[in-house]
């Protein structure tokens, strides 16, 4: 999980100190409590209590809190690198993720990955007039749209040759279970106010998420 936070603003929307945890109708109100010190304190508590009833869990635990999850956590694939055989483990829990839409808790079955690049389209090494020269020289710009668009189909699936190769599809159990949560693509709309889901080859809404 992660201990910092996004920016408290609009401050005068506060009922109590955002940094000051406040109890109200079992609740508690602070900044980062449900994103995601709440979560932490939670598992760190359950641990506590395991080691007092039980003497603690029949398992090595090791607990990766970070400070810098909300500006993509920069430092964290580096400490990974260095410390990788001190933190190697047979299974890797986040305890940071949303509540389902009906209220309900659940456990994620995975969480999608991020790469980022910067590309970089260079044309002339000069500026023309385009009322001069726009139809004989390349327009980086342009450029640089068909190279997006070439990346994705209309179905929504990327088409960068090998991106898929080492993707594992869902087992069915994982698909069954997925198919039990309420799913109401209309609310969902409504809430996010738009009136379409972008394109996406697989069907399953909360696949998809």
């Amino acid at each position: 999980g992660h201990y910092d936070v996004q920016p408290t603003e609009p401050d005068d929307e506060w009922l109590s100190p955002p940094f000051e945890p406040t109890v109200r109708d079992g609740r508690i109100y602070a900044r980062g409590a449900g994103d995601n010190k709440g979560q932490i304190v939670a598992q760190l508590m359950a641990h506590r209590a395991w080691r007092s009833a039980a003497g603690g869990p029949p398992v090595n635990l090791t607990f990766i809190v970070d400070g810098e999850e909300e500006s993509g956590s920069p430092h964290l694939p580096d400490v990974i690198r260095e410390h990788g055989d001190d933190l190697a483990a047979d299974l890797v829990y986040l305890s940071d993720g949303p509540v389902h839409a009906d209220g309900r808790y659940v456990l994620s079955m995975g969480v999608r990955g991020l790469i980022a690049f910067e590309i970089e389209v260079t044309g002339a090494d000069r500026d023309y007039h385009s009322g001069h020269m726009g139809n004989l020289l390349p327009n980086p710009a342009w450029e640089l749209v068909e190279l997006l668009a070439s990346m994705r189909g209309a179905d929504g699936r990327l088409l960068i040759p090998g991106f898929y190769d080492d993707v594992h599809a869902p087992e069915e159990a994982a698909r069954a279970a997925l198919a039990e949560l309420p799913t109401d693509v209309e609310a969902f709309k409504r809430d996010h106010h738009v009136d379409r889901l972008a394109p996406s080859h697989v069907q399953d809404f909360h696949e998809r998420t």
